[in-house]
């Protein structure tokens, strides 16, 4: 429906035409992909802490913390190796480290560092890689004129992940817990 207005739309918000082009489709579904995963992990990793482990919200915060310092910190060579290797290996190497810490992080150790600090940082270190590259190859795929509208249907599809994962897992969650 929304592509259907916004082909009749005088200056539509999204160029249709972006829809048509496989490389932009493709960074997009794995932008929903990778932030739907990361969001999951992130949204259940608090109450693991809470309630398996017994953690107070301020220890819970000091073991997330360095996630975003992490994703801050490496966010420069991550684009610096994009810039010289392209998307593809960033984004291979990015993907199976996120998924090596989530992996770990399942694995369910009750070990606060083993079980959860060191494999958020993983993740982090993962995400970093993951991140910058995205943008970089929506934007990319994108006509010249259409770089904006690339970038702003990119951010979208992630936030759609990441609102999807949070609903998903909370019906997941409740339903095997009832």
């Amino acid at each position: 429906a929304f592509i259907a207005v916004e082909r009749r739309a005088a200056t539509p918000l999204a160029p249709p035409a972006l829809f048509r082009n496989r490389m932009f489709v493709g960074v997009n579904l794995a932008t929903l992909l990778i932030y739907g995963a990361f969001t999951g992990a992130l949204f259940l990793t608090p109450f693991d802490m809470a309630v398996r482990r017994g953690l107070s919200p301020t220890e819970i915060g000091l073991i997330l913390a360095p996630v975003g310092l992490i994703i801050g910190a490496l966010s420069r060579p991550a684009g610096a190796w994009l810039d010289r290797a392209g998307p593809r290996p960033v984004l291979l190497f990015g993907c199976a480290t996120a998924s090596v810490g989530a992996g770990w992080l399942a694995y369910g150790s009750t070990s606060l560092w083993f079980g959860a600090a060191a494999p958020l940082a993983v993740m982090a270190v993962g995400m970093a890689f993951v991140a910058g590259p995205l943008s970089t190859a929506v934007v990319a795929a994108a006509p010249r004129d259409a770089a904006g509208a690339a970038s702003g249907v990119n951010n979208t599809a992630g936030r759609i992940a990441s609102l999807a994962a949070i609903v998903i897992v909370g019906v997941v969650v409740s339903v095997a817990n009832q």
